[in-house]
């Protein structure tokens, strides 16, 4: 999929707000449906620290390809110190509108 370095590319910004904390970022990012204080608790309550991941190849992303053209569903596991690849996610959809403008919504930071 040709798509597949745009979603990379999201899933390292949303990670790296993770990381430095702007948790109103992704707020912003779910439309308002993940509040900026549950991503901050989620965060704080998981017990290893998370980072940025250490290179492009580490980013494993599933992504499911919805019946509307131009919507993919991804999940993919964050990084931590501790662990290397961690249980705790980051779960959003991508799609593409008609002015082929990429639409972002986080869907919710979590451990499955």
């Amino acid at each position: 999929m040709m798509f597949t370095d745009r979603i990379i590319s999201e899933i390292k910004k949303m990670n790296k707000w993770l990381v430095d904390g702007n948790y109103n970022e992704l707020q912003f990012y779910s439309n308002q449906k993940v509040d900026s204080d549950y991503i901050k608790e989620v965060i704080s309550d998981y017990p290893f620290k998370l980072i940025n991941y250490p290179n492009d190849d580490v980013i494993e992303p599933y992504i499911l390809e919805y019946d509307e053209p131009h919507a993919w569903g991804v999940t993919c596991a964050l990084w931590t110190k501790e662990e290397g690849k961690s249980d705790l996610v980051i779960d959003f959809d991508i799609e593409l509108d008609e002015s082929k403008n990429v639409i972002v919504n986080l869907n919710t930071v979590e451990v499955p």
